[in-house]
């Protein structure tokens, strides 16, 4: 019985790890994009924050769209405008969340599945709320 577990137990942890394998993502440091910002390199940044959210902080040139959490049909659509002026270049793409995870990761996905290439896609780690250069927020 102990062997039968033993075999169930590192069975489990292989499909994870393989699943691990498919839901990766890419990610951007918040100090990353502050040195983005200062080299004055060309990017889109798709802040998906609740309205009130956006309102109190986002960063300097972010596009609201008001999608958070972007898990229905409807929030997902608000990223819609934005998805059109991504596909007009091959600039990279920073989703902002709140906090970095699901919502970003559902954005994230759907732009994907628009015909966006993966490769200029990028989550704002720990989102607005790890952001710490407020020299380039809004309103200030």
């Amino acid at each position: 019985m102990k062997k039968l577990h033993l075999i169930l137990f590192f069975a489990l942890i292989s499909i994870q790890a393989f699943a691990g394998l498919f839901s990766s993502y890419n990610y951007i440091t918040g100090d990353e994009l502050a040195n983005w910002i200062k080299s004055k390199k060309q990017f889109i940044i798709v802040d998906i924050q609740p309205k009130k959210d956006f309102d109190d902080e986002h960063i300097v040139g972010a596009i609201p769209t008001y999608a958070f959490p972007a898990k229905k049909d409807e929030e997902k659509k608000r990223l819609d405008p934005v998805i059109e002026k991504i596909k007009q270049n091959n600039l990279p793409v920073i989703v902002v969340c709140p906090a970095g995870k699901t919502g970003a990761e559902n954005a994230y996905n759907y732009i994907k599945s628009k015909g966006i290439d993966e490769k200029r896609l990028y989550i704002l780690k720990g989102g607005m709320g790890s952001w710490t250069h407020n020299e380039f927020s809004e309103p200030k």
